[in-house]
């Protein structure tokens, strides 16, 4: 072959691959994708017609039904001869059929043209039946792995190929062979994503468990409360326990939030579940101290690199206090139901899962008929706008503004506030975990 021939087998692979990348698209399925490259490559050669057989993720060999979409004129007898091939999961290591045969023994076959008595008799039935008069086969090869076996068949005319255009074939087919495992690969990615997804829902619907199914229930107080995880499953939690099963005036509660977002953080607020309601911080509950240096002990170096912010309160309501600390978690707010003045507070201390000293304070303020507390993560005053402007400064507008509504209306309206601020566009997800409570004091 000379060096002008070279050129143009180069042009026509080239001009081949531009060809179907022309034609596919990334969402395009699999009989799509296997239909335009047939097309593409019959454009470049002299047989009428082609097609492919692929291993497929069960080491079978599937045929392509192709011929209902680009042969509509093929004869019903040929149908009916290769209908029983398409679809079905065939055995190639035991199966007689040429394909098979070039799989297992990664050769070509090639008839160029029909002469029944040169034929076994196999062969010859072959011929007779599917009405070819040339036919050429060759494995589907990228490296050593063979992917299947590409063949192309006429029933006009001989076809003789020369050397040259046999191996423009082979090397067609490794372009094929990646063609389909990257296929391959993104159908596998595509199962993973969709399995992963569906267990992040299950892991979403597990950890709506974590939290708790029923507020503190008290004629001093009423409380309502939203949790919003940026995915399925987040890293925000809260939950409340009682020392005193018997008396529903005094109880811990705890807010925490964990640095990153999924299944991790959810992972770990279950590590936080299990310290909280053990019995040690049921008999030190009264002590906030204590129950945060006990979640930090038992969650340290077991993170993963995360870190929980938490703050934790003590609520005693016959004598109308909170007992609090923090451990680098943003501060609370005290609300008056009659007036907008609102105040913040909060206390020095590291945050947990990181270090063995966490070096927390406490404090203890009194409450107040018509008081309204305030505890929330930071997804919520940091939720951005498209402008990147965060929620908080609204969420202060709203504590002067809508300070007289009922609880549930109050909560009600920060959620709508936030969705209009921060789910702008398309957009449906927050950028962070959100969670909030809201206590009332009567």
């Amino acid at each position: 072959m000379n060096r002008n021939q070279e050129n143009d087998l180069l042009k026509q692979e080239l001009h081949l691959v531009h060809s179907i990348m022309e034609r596919i698209h990334f969402n395009m399925d699999s009989f799509e994708l296997i239909d335009e490259i047939i097309k593409t490559l019959l454009t470049h050669l002299p047989f009428e017609r082609g097609n492919i057989g692929i291993i497929n993720e069960n080491d079978k060999l599937v045929i392509h039904n192709i011929f209902e979409r680009l042969y509509p004129n093929t004869s019903q007898d040929l149908k009916t001869f290769l209908e029983p091939f398409f679809g079905v999961e065939i055995n190639y290591q035991k199966n007689p059929m040429w394909i098979c045969q070039a799989i297992n023994q990664d050769k070509e076959f090639y008839y160029p043209e029909v002469v029944f008595e040169k034929m076994p008799e196999d062969t010859k039935k072959y011929f007779l039946l599917s009405g070819n008069k040339a036919l050429f086969i060759t494995p589907l090869k990228l490296g050593s792995k063979i992917y299947g076996a590409i063949f192309f068949t006429d029933n006009d005319k001989s076809v003789f190929l020369s050397e040259e255009e046999k191996s423009y074939i082979r090397r067609s087919g490794s372009l094929i062979a990646k063609v389909i495992e990257n296929n391959m690969i993104y159908k596998k990615i595509e199962k993973q994503n969709q399995q992963f997804e569906n267990e992040t829902i299950l892991a979403g619907k597990i950890q709506k468990d974590f939290l708790p199914k029923k507020l503190p229930i008290h004629p001093k107080i009423k409380l309502v409360s939203e949790y919003l995880p940026m995915k399925n499953v987040g890293g925000d939690y809260y939950d409340f326990i009682y020392p005193d099963p018997k008396d529903n005036g005094k109880f811990g509660f705890l807010i925490a939030d964990v640095s990153g977002h999924g299944v991790p953080a959810a992972f770990i607020t279950s590590m936080i579940k299990m310290v909280f309601q053990s019995d040690f911080v049921k008999n030190n509950a009264s002590n906030p101290i204590k129950v945060l240096e006990e979640i930090n002990r038992s969650i340290l170096d077991k993170t993963s690199g995360n870190f929980v912010t938490a703050f934790y309160a003590f609520i005693d309501l016959d004598k109308k206090t909170i007992r609090f600390s923090s451990a680098g978690h943003n501060p609370f707010f005290s609300l008056s139901r009659i007036n907008s003045i609102w105040n913040e507070f909060s206390t020095k201390g590291r945050f947990l899962g990181v270090f063995d000293e966490i070096k927390l304070e406490e404090q203890l303020i009194d409450l107040h008929e018509n008081d309204r507390l305030f505890f929330y993560t930071d997804g919520l005053t940091e939720a951005a706008d498209q402008n990147f402007v965060f929620f908080e400064e609204k969420l202060y507008h709203i504590f002067k503004t809508s300070y007289h509504l009922p609880v549930k209306e109050f909560s009600a309206h920060i959620l709508s506030e936030l969705k209009k601020h921060a789910l702008f566009g398309n957009k449906k997800e927050l950028d962070d975990d959100m969670a909030f409570v809201i206590m009332d004091i009567f």
